[in-house]
Order: structure tokens, then sequence, then C-alpha cells
């Protein structure tokens, strides 16, 4: 980066107005408050969002509309909203904010639904109209806008988190299990451990196939587990465990066996 310096300006009187004469003035986008996380398993508990603030040189009145880009791990971007001037409120400093709420699933469905798993990243990015044809969005930010204080980076990386070892994930769960010689699990069954205490135990006696009833897993868990308690011909034994979500939606959760080994299934999911 280049460092000015007054001598090379003829004084510092000149250096100022060669500078006022130089360099326009952009706009920003300040984040006033930003909050959310994604999870595999939660398109639509897992919600990002915040207040944004329009900053630009004449206090909000050049501001036309705000463009809110999506993109998936940094592919080409779609325009999901654009907030008009006219719909955003004054805030305390007397400048334009906007709110933004934007559920996982809601920018999974806006992207195309893409196959997505943990770690994957969702791209969020603001651009700026102005009333005098300019456009400032992220290409345009300076250093200090993105400290803590003036927090306007104009674009957000939303890192897609996995459902970790233990941690609970709030919802109901249900089991099916077949026996490939057709007599039952004989001994075999799984236990469904919330908080260290069974609140159920699934298993079938006899014949290929069994389904189990709901377990729920309330929101206010700390830790949950599924325990293989292994049986006398586990070599026979396969089973599937489905989650379903807030909004009703079920999906295959894990699928295990032929011969597991005993004790905790150790879920770890990034799918």
């Amino acid at each position: 980066m280049k460092e000015f310096s007054s001598d090379e300006y003829g004084g510092e009187e000149m250096f100022v107005d060669y500078m006022l004469g130089n360099f326009e003035l952009g706009a920003a986008v300040r984040a006033i408050n930003v909050s959310g996380v994604y999870s595999t398993y939660d398109l639509t508990g897992s919600v990002w969002g915040g207040t944004f603030e329009v900053q630009d040189p004449e206090y909000g009145n050049m501001t036309t509309s705000v463009d809110m880009f999506l993109s998936f791990n940094g592919g080409s971007e779609v325009l999901y909203q654009t907030f008009n001037k006219s719909e955003m409120v004054t805030g305390d400093a007397g400048l334009p904010q906007f709110q933004v709420q934007l559920a996982f699933g809601t920018a999974v469905s806006a992207l195309g639904n893409p196959s997505f798993s943990g770690g994957d990243v969702i791209g969020v990015r603001f651009a700026v109209n102005l009333t005098d044809g300019r456009i400032i969005s992220s290409e345009s930010r300076t250093g200090y806008m993105t400290q803590n204080y003036f927090n306007s980076p104009f674009a957000y990386n939303l890192s897609i988190e996995c459902f970790l070892q233990g941690a609970p994930l709030p919802g109901s769960y249900r089991i099916e299990g077949q026996d490939s010689w057709g007599d039952g699990w004989n001994g075999g069954s799984i236990d469904v451990v919330v908080d260290g205490a069974n609140i159920g135990n699934f298993t079938f006696t006899s014949g290929g196939s069994g389904a189990s009833g709901t377990y729920v897993v309330p929101s206010s868990a700390s830790s949950m587990d599924f325990v293989w308690n292994a049986g006398s011909y586990d070599e026979e034994v396969t089973f599937q465990i489905y989650y379903t979500d807030a909004s009703g939606t079920e999906s295959l959760f894990h699928s295990d066996g032929p011969s597991m080994a005993a004790g905790s299934l150790g879920l770890v999911f990034c799918q």
C-alpha cells in the first residue's frame, strides 16, 4: 500500500487539498448486531440475522436500496432480497436500518437446494445502491470498516456446523430394525439416553423387522446418545434411526449394522 507524505504535495495544506480532490466518499452497511449459526440438522430452527445500518455521505439520503446476495462455497451469487430505502426504519443515530432473519432452509432453497454437509459455507453479501449510480460493496471496504466498533465487512461467510458427538439435537426419533435370519434380535437392543437417563429401549423378539414408537429429546436436554446392547447374532442385525425436526420433516438420521460394536454409537453427523 502506498504511504502518502505531505512533502510530495508541497506541504500539508496542498496535501489535504489533493486528498479531498482525489478520493470520494462511499457508503457502509454497519452491523449493529449479528447472531445465529447454521446446523446441518436444523433447516428451520437455525437462523442467521441481525440489524444493519446504512451510512452514506448524506446521512442515508443518498441510499436508494441495499441488495442482499447469497452464494454457496464461493460459487456464483443469487440476488436473495432488496431492501428499499422506503421500507427501512430510522435508527437512534438518525440513519436508515433494516432487519435480516434468514433461516438455513430458506437460504438453501434460494440457492437451488444444493447438497450440503458440515463445513460448507453460505456466503451473504450486501451492496448499497446510491442515487449517483454507484454501487458500494465488499470490494470497496477499507481496514477500519471491519473493526469492532465500525463493523461493516459487507460480506459474511456462514459455515454450516455439524451435529457433534454427545450434543443434543432436540426433536423426535424413531427406530426401524431388521434381522436377516427372521428371528428377532436375539437379545440385542438400542437404548435412547438423554441427560444420562434411559428414556427408551428398542428391540424385537421375532420376525424379520420391527419398528419403535417415538422418542422425544426436549430442547432443555444437555446431552443425548444411542447405545447398542449386543445380542447373540449381531451379524444378522441392521437398523435405521429417523429424525423429525420442528417443522415435521422426517429424515434418515443414522443407519448401522450388521455386527455393530457394543456401547455408544458415538454419532457425529456432517451430512
